[in-house]
Order: structure tokens, then C-alpha cells, then sequence
């Protein structure tokens, strides 16, 4: 964890968190719904899809996952 004086920022990310992300991206891209239409994860889609579906983030620096939660009340 790391503060600072304006703001309280705590930083955490887990593999199993990783791939929950990355299942939320990749339901964007296959989401037929217009608020989605410009996520293309391209020629990714596919390999994050078996990524999800076996539960396996693999190397977690395949595709980085950075969650920052900002507190400004103090």
C-alpha cells in the first residue's frame, strides 16, 4: 500500500483477479450491445477466451491488470 497526501491509494491484483478482469473485457468484445461496440480485442480475443475458460491467467505479465483505488475523503 502506498498513501500519499492528497489521496489514499491502495493497489492490489492477484492472478485469479487478473483473469476475472479479462473475462469482463472479453465479454465486452463479444457483446452485441452498442455501449461495447469499439472493445476489439483482435487477434487477443481468442487466446483470452482460453485464458477465462480454463481458469488460467498463465503468465501474469501477458496481459498486465492494474486496479487503483482512490480515496479523496481522507
Amino acid at each position: 500500500m502506498k498513501s500519499s497526501p492528497m489521496y489514499d491509494t491502495k493497489i492490489w491484483i492477484t492472478l485469479k483477479h487478473s483473469c476475472f478482469f479479462l473475462s469482463i473485457l472479453w465479454r465486452c468484445h463479444i457483446s452485441k450491445n452498442k455501449v461495447f461496440s469499439d472493445v476489439d480485442l483482435g487477434p487477443h480475443a481468442e487466446h483470452i477466451r482460453k485464458m477465462i475458460m480454463g481458469n488460467d491467467p498463465r503468465n501474469d505479465h501477458e496481459y498486465e491488470v492494474i486496479l487503483i483505488y482512490i480515496d479523496t475523503d481522507g
